[in-house]
C-alpha cells in the first residue's frame, strides 16, 4: 500500500485525466522542481532568520509550502523524498523506489545518473506511473546531511533530539542523498 505523504485527490477539481507516457515525465517534472524549489525557499528563510539548527526539520516536505495548482495539473497521488538513509524514518522508501534509488546510486558510480526514472507498476489492481528524480547533496545540504565533524554544534543536538534513528548525516557534495518520487494513476 502507498505511503501517502501528501494526499490530492480529495483537492481535484477536474476528473481524473489519462496521461499519454510522454506527458507523465514532464509534469511530474514539474511537481517535483516546485517541491523541491518550495523546500529551499523555507529552508533558506529559516536559515536566514535562525541559523542552521533552527531549520532542522523545516526540510521536512509537510511545512512546505507547495503549491497546491501542481497537484491538480499534474493529478497527483503522491509527491515524497524518499532516501536510503533517511533522517525522518517517514521518508523510508516503498519497494519500487527503493530499487531505483539502488539503481540511481549505481548509475552515479558509474557517472550514468539520468535525469530521471520512469515506470509503471500494478498496486491492488490499479495501474500507477512511478516517478523518481534524483537529489544530489549540494554544499548548502552539509550543513545538516555533512559529515559530524562539519555540523553546527548546535544542529547536531537537535538532530539527535528530533531524529534519535537518524541515518541521514555523512554526505559528500555530489552524493545522492534520495530522489522525489511522484505516482501519477494511469487512465484505464
Amino acid at each position: 500500500m502507498f505511503r501517502f505523504a501528501l494526499l490530492f485527490s480529495a483537492l481535484f477539481l477536474f476528473p481524473a485525466l489519462a496521461f499519454a507516457d510522454g506527458e507523465v515525465g514532464p509534469r511530474a517534472s514539474t511537481a517535483s522542481k516546485e517541491l523541491m524549489k518550495a523546500i529551499n525557499n523555507n529552508l533558506l528563510e529559516t536559515v536566514n532568520g535562525g541559523g542552521f539548527a533552527s531549520a532542522i526539520g523545516q526540510c521536512d516536505h509537510d511545512k512546505a509550502r507547495f503549491p497546491a495548482r501542481t497537484s491538480q495539473r499534474a493529478q497527483l497521488v503522491k509527491i515524497a523524498r524518499v532516501s536510503l538513509k533517511p533522517r525522518n524514518p517517514k521518508n523510508a522508501p516503498d519497494t519500487f523506489e527503493a530499487q531505483q534509488l539502488v539503481q540511481m546510486k549505481e548509475d552515479l558510480a558509474k557517472g550514468e545518473l539520468k535525469p530521471r526514472y520512469i515506470g509503471k507498476e500494478v498496486v491492488n489492481g490499479k495501474k500507477y506511473y512511478r516517478f523518481m528524480e534524483a537529489i544530489r547533496a549540494s554544499a548548502f545540504c552539509l550543513n545538516c546531511h555533512g559529515t559530524e565533524s562539519e555540523l553546527d554544534k548546535d544542529a547536531i543536538a537537535k538532530i539527535r533530539k528530533m531524529y534519535p534513528l537518524d541515518r541521514g548525516s555523512g554526505y559528500r557534495e555530489g552524493d545522492l542523498m534520495g530522489a522525489v518520487s511522484v505516482v501519477i494513476p494511469m487512465g484505464d
